[in-house]
């Protein structure tokens, strides 16, 4: 993804007064592995509750489908990239809040809303990534596949220099 950036972002905001390809590339992937980190510190309330709750390093499960896909496929679009992470987000803090139970059960939230305090006790230790990541990959691919693809002239320039194995 930090190569396809800057396929599509660094010609217009470095290109004119850099003409360094790797300062643009670099660029692209400090933006790539800076993004999951900000919004974990925004969206979930720190990195470091969510590494402490989920015992891995949560950028790495709900991006992995984005990171391949636009490392090794050249047809992936910026939109399936953005659906994979926002779904990927969603379910996690869906099933974060009001299913699974070492978190839903502390905040109260399910309780407090539905009065109960998991929505599927069946599901109640099955970890957030388990369900994340399929429904990021699954939207991933379906959003890949009906949108159209990226302009050729754009795929060219991101992976220009990479031959086919």
């Amino acid at each position: 993804m930090g190569h396809s950036l800057d396929a599509h972002t660094f010609p217009e905001l470095l290109g004119k007064r850099y003409d360094s390809t790797f300062l643009q590339t670099a660029g692209g992937v400090l933006i790539f592995l800076a993004m999951p980190l900000y919004a974990g510190s925004v969206i979930i309330g720190g990195v470091q509750f969510v590494s402490q709750t989920l015992h891995i390093p949560y950028e790495v499960a709900l991006l992995f489908f984005v990171a391949v896909g636009a490392l090794y496929v050249k047809r992936a679009s910026r939109a399936a990239a953005v659906a994979c992470f926002i779904s990927g987000v969603s379910v996690s803090l869906f099933w974060l809040l009001f299913i699974h139970a070492k978190e839903a059960v502390p905040l109260g939230l399910c309780k407090a809303l539905f009065g109960v305090p998991s929505l599927f006790p069946a599901l109640a230790n099955v970890d957030a990534i388990i369900i994340a990541l399929p429904v990021s990959a699954c939207v991933y691919a379906a959003t890949t596949f009906f949108t159209p693809p990226v302009d050729e002239k754009i795929v060219e320039k991101a992976f220009h220099g990479i031959e086919n194995a």
